[in-house]
């Protein structure tokens, strides 16, 4: 990796701490930014936000890019027909730069979607899976994702269920306030 890239990664994580820590804004707000840094920085399309709605379906609860009217916020998706269902059974990221060179022309997600381009990775919230971040592209990547790419989304995912625990819990204080009063 050279110099450049490397203050061009350290710059995109201070970036990415900068919006998790902005207490001004909304959790939504913070979402939003943090997907369009990951989607610029990614070179990719789309990027997205699924929520774990029950064991069959997912709600997209953020997305930007340049075709989010594919995938647009608070559509529901039968989970068998989304990569996340295999990005949530994984230890790490999942990463296709080819889909269909990789042996996933006939996977659902390809099928109903046909995204060529997949980079994702849990998000946790109080210990539990709350859902996944997304990264898509229709079109194949020439290279692989590198391991500091792939580091990179893990790092979106963290900060993302940081704000969305963060969220919840002062939700719960304020509730908490008002019972009291």
């Amino acid at each position: 990796m050279t110099t450049s890239e490397l203050l061009s990664e350290d710059s995109i994580r201070s970036q990415l701490y900068s919006i998790s820590d902005n207490s001004a804004l909304t959790v939504h707000e913070k979402q939003r930014q943090i997907l369009t840094l990951g989607r610029e920085s990614l070179a990719v399309k789309t990027a997205h936000i699924q929520r774990q709605r029950d064991d069959e379906t997912h709600e997209v609860i953020a997305s930007v890019g340049d075709s989010p009217a594919k995938i647009p916020e608070g559509v529901t998706l039968d989970r068998e027909t989304t990569y996340c269902r295999r990005t949530i059974e994984s230890t790490s990221p999942l990463a296709l730069s080819n889909a269909p060179e990789e042996g996933w022309a006939d996977d659902p997600a390809y099928v109903e979607h046909g995204w060529d381009c997949y980079l994702g990775t849990t998000i946790v919230v109080d210990g539990d899976v709350y859902g996944t971040v997304c990264f898509v592209s229709e079109t194949a990547r020439k290279t692989t994702f590198s391991a500091d790419k792939k580091a990179l989304v893990e790092l979106i995912g963290r900060l993302l269920g940081r704000a969305i625990e963060s969220a919840h819990h002062e939700q719960q204080l304020a509730e908490t306030t008002k019972a009291k009063q």
